[in-house]
């Protein structure tokens, strides 16, 4: 295995619940702190109740906790809407869940709170076709 891991290797434990390796494997170090709260993030979305309570630690003692403008968290919700929405990282589509991560970066103003956020949410759209893209603009309305 190598340093990084793939994200099918991160699938694979947080669909099984294998959660302390998420933390092991991504170092809870710089990167490796959103690495590690988006695959805890499908680990809680996929039914383990035990991921809520380790990122709220790992919030604590890892980088994120210097997240004040919530972009880092916003982020993470931002990929994982658009993986719910498109089948991205192996995840599976899943509107609803889709639907609940991207109002979460909505929420968190992300990506409208980073510099370039518009051209990240215009890309992001010119990606999307379909079912798919009425529910991205829902969330982020396309610009009047």
């Amino acid at each position: 295995m190598s340093d990084q891991p793939t994200a099918r290797q991160l699938l694979t434990l947080a669909r099984a619940g294998d959660l302390e390796p998420i933390l092991h494997l991504c170092d809870l170090d710089g990167d490796g702190d959103v690495l590690a709260d988006k695959w805890l993030t499908v680990a809680a979305d996929f039914g383990h109740d035990d991921a809520d309570d380790l990122i709220d630690d790992a919030l604590q003692v890892s980088s994120l906790r210097y997240d004040d403008d919530g972009s880092l968290t916003g982020e993470v919700h931002f990929e994982l809407g658009v993986a719910y929405l498109t089948g991205g990282d192996g995840l599976p589509v899943d509107p609803e869940l889709s639907r609940r991560h991207l109002t979460a970066a909505a929420d968190a103003r992300y990506p409208a709170g980073i510099q370039g956020g518009d051209d990240v949410v215009e890309h992001t759209r010119a990606a999307l076709t379909g079912g798919d893209r009425s529910l991205f603009d829902e969330i982020y309305p396309p610009a009047t």
